[in-house]
C-alpha cells in the first residue's frame, strides 16, 4: 500500500469538499461564489459568498488503549480521527468548518468516508478527535454530520463578512 503525505491528504480533502459543496448547493438553488484561497497562509481554504471555509481533512490513525475492568487488564488499538481547529496555538479565524474523514481507496486516491460541517461558534475547541467504534457517534456535533444545512442556512441568514484576497 502506498503511503499518502500530509499534502495529499490536505489537498484531496479540500478537492473533494469544494466540488462536493458546489454540487449539493447548486441543487438546492443556492447561487454561490466558491474560491480557493490563493495561498497556505490565509487561515481558510475557500471563500463561499464571502464567507470563510476551513477544512481540516484527516485518515484514520491507530492508538492502543488499556482498560482495567474488575481487576483484569484488557488491551486494544482503536482506530479515530484527529481534527486541528487551531493554528500556533490559536484558534483558526475562519466562519465555518468541515472536518472531511477521508480514506485509502488502493494507492494514492482517497474517499470522503463521512464529513462534520459546522459554525466555527459551536465548537470552540482546539482538537476534533472522532473515535471510530461499533456504535455511531452521538458527540455534540452529531447534527452536522454529513449534512450541509449549517452552511447552506449561514449563507440565507448572515450577512459575508468583508474579506480582502490579495
Amino acid at each position: 500500500m502506498t503511503s499518502v503525505s500530509r499534502n495529499d491528504i490536505h489537498h484531496q480533502a479540500v478537492t473533494l469538499i469544494m466540488e462536493t459543496i458546489g454540487r449539493i448547493l447548486e441543487a438546492n438553488g443556492t447561487r454561490v461564489i466558491i474560491t480557493p484561497a490563493e495561498s497556505r497562509l490565509k487561515p481558510y481554504d475557500l471563500l463561499v459568498d464571502g464567507h470563510r471555509v476551513t477544512i481540516r481533512g484527516a485518515m484514520t490513525s491507530v492508538g492502543p488503549h488499556q482498560v482495567t475492568v474488575g481487576g483484569r487488564c484488557y488491551q486494544y488499538n482503536y482506530r479515530s480521527f484527529h481534527f486541528n481547529l487551531h493554528v500556533r496555538k490559536k484558534p483558526i479565524d475562519t466562519d465555518f468548518v468541515v472536518c472531511a474523514c477521508l480514506e485509502a481507496n488502493g494507492g494514492r486516491k482517497l474517499v470522503l468516508r463521512d464529513f462534520f460541517a459546522f459554525p466555527r461558534s459551536v465548537y470552540p475547541g482546539k482538537v476534533f478527535s472522532l473515535h471510530v467504534g461499533r456504535g455511531s457517534y452521538h458527540g455534540r456535533l452529531v447534527s452536522y454530520r454529513n449534512t450541509w444545512q449549517g452552511l447552506i442556512s449561514m449563507l440565507h441568514h448572515k450577512p459575508p463578512q468583508e474579506t480582502q484576497v490579495s
